[in-house]
């Protein structure tokens, strides 16, 4: 909080922030503080989760589908519930590249860089707000 302090009374030096009451600034500090310690907590839990997903989605999962479709079984009762081996197909992610091939194949090739700055150029632009913490 140190470089807060010295922050802060620099900026009243200047004129440039008001004054700000004493017990709405201590108010503040504990804010900032507690969310310091959530923001800690978060990234040891997601840490965690991270691990078991990696060996549920990636360890597990693959043997466990593997098994069911090599003995044809689609359902199996558990003590918890159902379990099912589903096939699902997906279609791949939209990419720039991908766009550029398909546009390629139905205009001109300078059509399709016209056409690509147009759609890369002009998003829209969302504005949020958000903290996150600054590695040192």
């Amino acid at each position: 909080m140190y470089i807060f302090k010295h922050i802060y009374s620099m900026y009243i030096n200047m004129n440039i922030l008001p004054e700000i009451p004493k017990d709405q600034l201590e108010c503040f500090k504990v804010n900032v503080k507690e969310w310091l310690e959530c923001d800690v907590k978060v990234k040891e839990l997601e840490k965690q989760i991270r691990e078991i997903k990696k060996a549920k989605n990636k360890v597990l999962e693959p043997k466990i589908t593997n098994f069911m479709r090599q003995f044809n079984i689609s359902d199996l009762n558990t003590e918890s519930g159902k379990l099912r081996c589903n096939e699902r197909h997906t279609k791949t992610s939209v990419s720039k590249k991908s766009i550029q091939e398909s546009l390629n194949k139905v205009l001109s090739e300078e059509q399709a860089s016209t056409a690509m700055e147009e759609i890369y150029l002009n998003r829209a632009v969302i504005t949020k707000y958000t903290l996150s913490r600054v590695k040192k």
